[in-house]
């Protein structure tokens, strides 16, 4: 293949697991691919596999300066803002490890000092009910778990979609999320590779009967309801602990709770298998594939996990499912269970491992690789043969402030502006013509309106609009520069 491609991502040692998948893909990658890597302020580019050509975000230029084929790989984390701006102005294939972004934009735009982009980006999935949801946002004196799970009401995810070409998830649960914004052949799932391991040696269990909890702590992860459920079990097992792997958890925590903090990767994989049992209670989802749950099966550790979000695609016999609504008495009993039947977690361990070994196996990644390089390389053809015809600014009755004249009307299907009488929409810079959909009793430049919405072309770097009607969208042309 050997098309040149960049990819757009954060790298170590940015704390993001995007960062160590990226390596992961460039490693397997690099002798079908010509990459050159664009990276965010925090990267290192040495920590990239030999040859590998890379590049800061902030030093690109104009999109004619780079390969045509672009790939961005974007996650919730804010490491990613950059490359999620990145995306906006030059567009391409999106890879998307959640299918919640408000986070990252919401404290990106914060960060940056442009509050007004970040009601742009609500605007445009929210219309109306933007303010609405900002102020929701902007209300103090909610918990971290309310937070968490206010963003994942609201994911804000459209402008995302809206300026890719074509995109890639991790997991079925997210491609029914996104599949709908694209055609057929323009969204699709690849695996999540995993990295060799490296010479292991056994360690010592902390606990006589070890329940671990792996990956980065966040409110999504529930850890309250996991000790919680701990605590329960020890009423029936007294000798049983909690190991956790990761950043993030809290100092305070009950003596049979042990958290080993960031590992590096020999230490990880050995920590991982002492335990006897694993839980992974996320929830509400963000859509995410977990590197660290993948881990947890590939080292033939029986878990335990919710029902939400990608979880539920896992095959059935590869981990013990419960519903999240169960909470802690519900994971108690499970882990009762499996530490009652230990022939059950055999054959959880199995199925587990197998399953990993696939997702994350080398062949998988190939494959899936070739695929994807394929789609964002015929997007990228279909997107700039599309963007050599005409130059376009497309204002939306959702999003776009209301042109004097109209007034913004709700009751329609879609959001759209009312006029009555006489009213004009002044065309951008070199606009030569629009293509609208509008409807009503009247004429726009003298052409009378479809009586239901429909697209319409009309010439002129103005719209003069008399009688009754609506328009929801308007996208304004000129000649190609070319």
């Amino acid at each position: 293949m050997n098309l040149p491609v960049m990819l757009f991502t954060p790298i170590p040692p940015m704390e993001t697991g995007l960062a160590t998948y990226a390596v992961r893909v460039l490693e397997g990658t690099s002798h079908m691919v010509d990459w050159t890597v664009a990276y965010p302020e925090g990267g290192d580019p040495g920590s990239l596999p030999d040859g590998i050509r890379s590049v800061p975000i902030s030093s690109l230029g104009e999109a004619g300066e780079i390969p045509r084929i672009r790939i961005f790989n974007i996650g919730n984390s804010l490491d990613c803002f950059p490359v999620l701006s990145a995306l906006y102005r030059y567009g391409g294939t999106g890879i998307l490890h959640e299918t919640v972004l408000h986070h990252v934009l919401r404290e990106g735009y914060e960060k940056a000092g442009m509050p007004a982009e970040y009601l742009r980006e609500l605007q445009f999935c929210y219309g109306p009910s933007a303010e609405d949801i900002k102020s929701l946002f902007d209300r103090p004196g909610r918990t971290e778990l309310e937070y968490d799970a206010l963003l994942k009401t609201y994911p804000l995810i459209g402008r995302t979609l809206h300026n890719s070409t074509s995109v890639a998830v991790l997991n079925q649960f997210s491609l029914r999320r996104v599949s709908s914004a694209f055609a057929a052949d323009r969204s699709m799932v690849i695996g999540h590779p995993l990295s060799a391991l490296p010479e292991l040696a056994a360690g010592s269990k902390p606990f006589g009967y070890t329940v671990l909890m792996a990956g980065g702590c966040h409110p999504g992860r529930n850890l309250e309801v996991v000790i919680k459920a701990v605590s329960k079990l020890r009423e029936k097992v007294p000798d049983a602990g909690l190991l956790l792997l990761g950043g993030g958890y809290p100092a305070e925590l009950p003596e049979w709770v042990t958290a080993r903090g960031k590992l590096d990767e020999k230490d990880y994989q050995e920590w991982i298998r002492v335990a006897d049992a694993a839980v992974d209670f996320r929830y509400p989802t963000c859509g995410e594939t977990s590197g660290s749950l993948l881990e947890i099966l590939r080292a033939g550790v029986p878990c335990i996990c919710s029902d939400s979000g990608a979880y539920a695609y896992i095959p059935s016999e590869a981990v013990l499912r419960i519903p999240a609504s169960a909470g802690s008495d519900g994971l108690a009993a499970s882990l009762s269970y499996l530490h009652k039947v230990p022939e059950t977690g055999r054959s959880i361990s199995a199925s587990g491992t197998s399953y990993a070994n696939d997702v994350g196996s080398r062949e998988r990644m190939l494959s899936d690789w070739g695929r994807l390089i394929e789609m964002a390389d015929s997007s990228s053809r279909t997107d700039l043969q599309r963007s050599s015809d005409t130059s376009r600014m497309t204002l939306s009755a959702a999003w776009h402030p209301v042109p004097e004249g109209f007034e913004r009307d709700l009751a329609t299907q879609a959001v759209s502006w009312r006029f009555s009488g006489k009213a004009l929409i002044e065309g951008s810079e070199g606009s030569s013509g629009a293509i609208l959909t509008a409807w009503g009793r009247g004429t726009v430049n003298g052409k009378t309106l479809p009586a239901a919405p429909e697209c319409i072309e009309i010439s002129g770097s103005t719209l003069s609009f008399e009688g009754e009607g609506w328009v929801a969208s308007v996208e304004w042309c000129s000649e190609s520069r070319e």
